[in-house]
This record gives C-alpha cells, sequence and structure tokens, in this order.
C-alpha cells in the first residue's frame, strides 16, 4: 500500500468535509419520538378489545370485572426457558396456561374478543347469562345441599347431581383463572407503563427490565416485545432487539404491530450498517400500511430514504422524500429532496426544492446554507453570496440566532465577526455556539483553539457523539493519537448509529498512528463485518493484513465524514 504524504496527513478529514453545515453536529434528519409513534397502536389495540367486550356484553348479558382483559389475540407460545436476552428470566410459572390457571383454556367468548372478532351469538335468541355462586361458602352449601338431597333421592338421579357438582367446580375453577388472568395483567401492563417511563427518560437499561418483567405476567403479548425491541437497540443490543421483535411476530397477525415489528428490525439492521436489507425491512412495514399513510408511515418513508442515501441510492431516496411531499408537504421533506438530488448530480432539481423550501420556512438556517452549497456547485456564486446576506438579515435576539448568525459569517469567511457572535451567544447561555468557534478554529487551521471549544462543549454536553467525533479528529490533527483514540470510543460509547461508522473508523486508524498494530487490525476487522459495504475499510483492512506478516509499513490516514 503506498505511503501517504505529510501534507495529506496533516490537512485533517474535517477540513475537507465539513464545508457542508451539520452534516454531522446536527443531524437534519427528523429525531424519532418512539414512545409517540408507538401510542396509536397501542389505542387501536386498545378500541378492538373494548369493541369485542362490549359486543361480548351485549351477546351474554355479563358485565366485565373492572381491571380485567381477555388477551390481544396472540397464541404463540415462547420457547421453554428462553427470553429475548434481558438479565432476568421470562419463563412463565411451571403448568401455567395463557387463558388461565392450571391449564384450562378461556371461554368461546374470550378467545374470540382476545383475537378481535365478535364472538358468535346463540341462534334465535340471546343467550342467559350463566349464574355464577358469589362466594366460595355459597358453593360449599351447595354442595351440602347436592349431598343432602342424593340420600334423599333415588340413585337414578345421581350422574345429574353429579355432573352439577362438576360443573359447578368448573365454574369456581374458571373464577380463580380469570383472577389469576387479572392480576397477572394488571401486573404486566404496570410494568409495560413503568417501562415506557423509563425509556422516555433515557433509562434504557431500567426500560429493558420493565419490559422484561412486564413479559412475566404476559408472556404472550407482542406489544411487549415490541417495546423490548427498542430499548435493545437504545443499548446497542442488536442481536436480542431481533430475537425481541422475531417473538413479536411470532405472537401476532395484527398488520399496525407487524408494521413496528418490521420497523425496528429494519432499525437494527440500519444501526449495524446493512443498508439495503434495512430498506427491505423498510418497505415491508409499509406494505403493511396498505393506502392509508399517517405519522408511524411517514416515519417509516424517513427512515428508508436514510437507508436509501447510505447505499448509494440517491435516486431511491429522493422518491422516498416524494412520498412524504405526496402525504405531507413539509419543508424538511423539500430540504432533504434537494440534498438527495445535490448528492445524484442533479443541482437544478435540487435548487428547485431548497427554494420551495426556503419557501415554506424563511427562517430556516439550514435552507439558507444547503442552497447556498447547491447554488456554489452550479458556479452561481453572486446569488449565493445573496443567500448568505438573506440568512443574516433574519436578525433575531435569542442564544441561537446570534449562534446562526456566526455561522453564516463563517461560510463568508469573516470570522472575526463570526466569532463576535458565537461569543455573545455564549454570554446567553446557548453552549453550542461553542461548537460554531470550534468549526470556525477548524477552518482556520487552529486546531490547538478548536481543541479546546471542543472541550469546553463536551463539558457541558456528554451526550453529542458527533461532537467527540470532531474532537478527535482534531486531536489526529494535534498527533495525540492516544487522546484522539479515547474520545472516538467515548463517542462510540453513546451509541449514535449517524456518526457511529465514523467513530468506529476513526478509533482504528488512531491506533494504526500509534502503531499498534494488533489492536488496529482487530478494530478494523470489526468494522468491516459491521459495515461490509465501506471501500475505506477493506482498504485499510488489506494494509493491516499486511502488517500482520511484516511485509508492509506505512502511514494510514482517517477521515470523516
Amino acid at each position: 500500500m503506498e505511503n501517504r504524504s505529510e501534507n495529506e496527513r496533516m490537512h485533517p478529514p474535517s477540513q475537507r468535509t465539513q464545508d457542508a453545515y451539520d452534516q454531522t453536529l446536527d443531524s437534519i434528519l427528523p429525531k424519532t419520538d418512539w414512545e409517540t409513534r408507538m401510542s396509536s397502536a397501542r389505542a387501536a389495540s386498545a378500541r378492538m378489545r373494548a369493541e369485542a367486550l362490549s359486543d361480548r356484553a351485549k351477546s351474554t348479558g355479563q358485565r366485565r370485572p373492572s381491571g380485567s382483559r381477555t388477551g390481544d389475540g396472540e397464541s404463540a407460545r415462547r420457547p421453554s426457558g428462553s427470553h429475548a436476552g434481558g438479565a432476568e428470566s421470562a419463563r412463565r410459572p411451571s403448568g401455567s396456561y395463557a387463558g388461565g390457571a392450571g391449564g384450562t383454556r378461556r371461554p368461546q367468548a374470550d378467545r374470540a374478543a382476545a383475537n378481535g372478532r365478535r364472538p358468535a351469538r346463540a341462534s334465535g335468541r340471546q343467550r342467559r347469562p350463566m349464574a355464577r355462586p358469589a362466594t366460595a361458602s355459597q358453593l360449599s352449601r351447595e354442595f351440602a345441599d347436592d349431598d343432602h338431597r342424593r340420600t334423599m333421592k333415588p340413585k337414578k338421579k345421581k350422574t345429574g347431581r353429579s355432573l352439577k357438582i362438576i360443573a359447578a367446580a368448573l365454574v369456581l375453577c374458571i373464577i380463580i383463572g380469570s383472577a389469576f388472568l387479572i392480576v397477572m395483567y394488571t401486573q404486566g401492563s404496570s410494568s409495560n407503563k413503568r417501562g415506557l417511563k423509563l425509556y422516555a427518560d433515557g433509562d434504557y437499561a431500567g426500560a429493558a427490565k420493565a419490559f422484561e418483567s412486564a413479559l412475566e405476567k404476559d408472556g404472550e403479548n407482542s406489544e411487549y416485545y415490541v417495546n423490548l425491541g427498542m430499548a435493545y437497540i437504545a443499548l446497542g443490543n442488536y442481536e436480542d432487539a431481533l430475537v425481541a421483535f422475531d417473538q413479536a411476530a411470532a405472537g401476532t397477525s395484527r398488520p399496525d404491530l407487524l408494521e413496528l415489528v418490521k420497523r425496528g428490525s429494519g432499525i437494527v439492521y440500519l444501526s449495524s450498517g446493512h443498508y439495503a436489507k434495512a430498506a427491505d425491512l423498510f418497505k415491508e412495514a409499509l406494505s403493511y400500511a396498505g393506502d392509508a399513510y399517517g405519522e408511524t408511515e411517514i416515519d417509516l418513508l424517513y427512515y428508508l430514504a436514510e437507508a436509501l442515501e447510505r447505499a448509494g441510492d440517491t435516486v431511491g431516496a429522493a422518491d422516498s422524500y416524494s412520498q412524504i411531499i405526496e402525504y405531507q408537504e413539509d419543508a424538511d421533506a423539500y430540504m432533504l429532496r434537494g440534498l438527495a438530488y445535490q448528492s445524484a448530480g442533479d443541482n437544478e432539481k435540487a435548487e428547485a426544492d431548497l427554494k420551495t423550501a426556503l419557501n415554506m420556512s424563511k427562517k430556516n438556517y439550514k435552507i439558507y446554507l444547503a442552497l447556498y452549497e447547491v447554488l456554489m456547485a452550479q458556479d452561481k456564486s453572486q446569488e449565493a453570496a445573496g443567500i448568505l446576506e438573506d440568512a443574516l438579515n433574519l436578525g433575531g435576539k435569542t442564544g441561537e440566532d446570534y449562534s446562526n448568525r456566526g455561522i453564516v459569517y463563517m461560510y463568508q469567511e469573516d470570522y472575526a465577526n463570526a466569532a463576535d457572535a458565537f461569543n455573545k451567544a455564549l454570554e446567553m447561555g446557548y453552549n453550542n455556539a461553542y461548537l460554531g468557534l470550534a468549526q470556525s478554529y477548524e477552518r482556520q487551521g487552529d486546531y490547538e483553539s478548536a481543541a479546546g471549544y471542543y472541550e469546553n462543549y463536551i463539558a457541558a454536553d456528554t451526550t453529542n457523539a458527533a461532537a467527540y467525533n470532531q474532537y478527535g479528529l482534531c486531536l489526529m490533527a494535534l498527533k495525540r493519537y492516544a487522546d484522539a483514540q479515547t474520545a472516538f470510543e467515548t463517542g462510540l460509547a453513546l451509541n449514535d448509529r449517524l456518526v457511529d461508522r465514523e467513530l468506529m473508523f476513526n478509533a482504528a486508524v488512531a491506533l494504526e498512528y500509534q502503531e499498534e498494530w494488533a489492536q488496529a487490525y482487530e478494530q478494523m476487522k470489526a468494522f468491516n463485518q459491521k459495515y461490509p459495504d465501506d471501500a475505506r475499510g477493506q482498504h485499510e483492512l488489506t494494509f493491516l493484513e499486511s502488517t500482520q506478516i511484516g511485509t508492509a509499513q506505512s502511514t494510514p490516514i482517517g477521515t470523516g465524514e
């Protein structure tokens, strides 16, 4: 492998690739509020059960006990003694059955309600409600009366009276079984709600345990499996997430839940770098929606566009954004389609979309900057300069407004005014301005100052994986390779799929610069397993394989996104 020049090594990737604003520091893809996405599916399930139970009450004349539940129509059993991968066992109690205690099956009307169907009515007239003893002592008195009558009646009646005793005993079993189901469902629902709250609060490990606990109480509930799978994704536990989604799919035929199952599986493959597989799963998820597209489907189309774009299919990504626009005209969708067209080399369509987006959202700095890039790509420098001036004229008095103006000044290479604007934003408590200052100094080649501002930002916010990546690249430019490796690995621990690929690659490169060849080789091998279509990883792995047999020594170079 050829030696790389000192000039190339010292001209860091950040300066070559960060000219387009916020491709890493502030994702322009919409944030996914998973709990909100799932709420409609849960509400639909609840309505289905309520309607079925209402029909049952009309046909049988019975009221359902308060807080009880007949089920979700999910009959698939879990593998014996298995669990989707969490720390707690989700094995059901020995000898239990989903329909009641001790293997008692659900009544037919309950099973019908559980499957979302109306129970069959008795032909000709309504069935009379079954008489139930109010207490166990009342049952005992009836048994005593039966014994007394049996001694007084001819023996030919014995069979009938025995059947009545058996029937009464079965009624008691049903009551006990129903009570067991009510208690177990209530506990499962409570654990599930606790898991959703913990997930919303960012406690993904606690959420996973809560969902596992819910499944211990209600092991056939596909919704709980979907929730568990999403918690595993947040923890980076992709294999167990897929197991949970498989369990969810095996236990339901509901299209809304199957859509969420395929969506979750798609996110796993997207996060793992298998973009073509992810795209196929997102398409399959959309097939369950039919012709009715709502919030969940729009969300899926955004995921599909991301998967296609990362797979190199920018035309397909643009088509996905077109579908979003068909159902929901949105400035972000036009902007993203414009950027997809730009990546595909169609700057005219990109310009048209970005101008449409700007007309819909005149105070969105991101659109101004994206349009500036497209105009510059077409050598329309005068019009592009006018766009930046228009952005500066937006005004505003908040810290974010000043920070945005700083970014525009940075694009104009007016670094003095950029610094003034960023510092004004900091005085107003807007810490993201540290990122702007860091980028500004990177553009000027002052990596020492840039690294310092990244450190200031990270001290205030330890959750931004992209900031760790940029900070690491500055440290690489300063030849602080061990510190850079630490920065990359810290960012990786945050499990942000949008920058994980760059972080993982750069962590391996940092090891190469330290001449930790064996560790770098293992890291790059793992990178290629996770991102098999990344040409850079294949190139570096070839180089590192040669170091393992002592046939080559050369200097590697890292790249940013």
